[in-house]
């Protein structure tokens, strides 16, 4: 009762034009098991605001309570076919943390080339040209 909870989503529209869209909610009234019964919820379009980057998830403390900002939680990809596979995730999450194609291959316990199989297809599949391109769009598009 004494937090609210804020997050920020991008959805993808018909037009395949994106929107991030803010959620704030704070329960209003719940039973003595803890079920709630009320909730207020306002969903904002920040699009003007935040046109890419990562979703945040925060919990903004009331009454005194202490503010928790920008909250680690799981990274998720839609599951379309034009997006990366699982292994191409892996990768780009490897190439976003500053490995080289050699130590990603060690992580992953592949070979070097396969790495590097990996990188073109992500360019491909994306019409980019380069990895740096691959890792700033996906930084603005959220991806990772």
């Amino acid at each position: 009762m004494k937090y609210k909870v804020c997050y920020d989503v991008r959805y993808q529209k018909k037009n395949g034009q994106y929107t991030r869209i803010l959620y704030q909610g704070i329960l209003l009234e719940h039973d003595e098991k803890g079920k709630f019964l009320k909730t207020l919820s306002v969903h904002t379009d920040i699009l003007y605001l935040k046109q890419g980057g990562k979703p945040v998830l925060s919990f903004i403390g009331m009454e005194g309570e202490p503010s928790f900002i920008d909250v680690a939680s799981k990274n998720i990809f839609l599951n379309r076919p034009e997006d990366l596979t699982e292994r191409e995730q892996q990768v780009l999450n490897l190439l976003m943390n500053g490995k080289s194609s050699k130590e990603i291959g060690s992580i992953l316990k592949i070979s070097k080339q396969t790495v590097d199989t990996h990188r073109k297809n992500m360019l491909r599949k994306k019409k980019l040209s380069t990895t740096g391109e691959l890792i700033g769009k996906a930084i603005k598009m959220g991806w990772i």
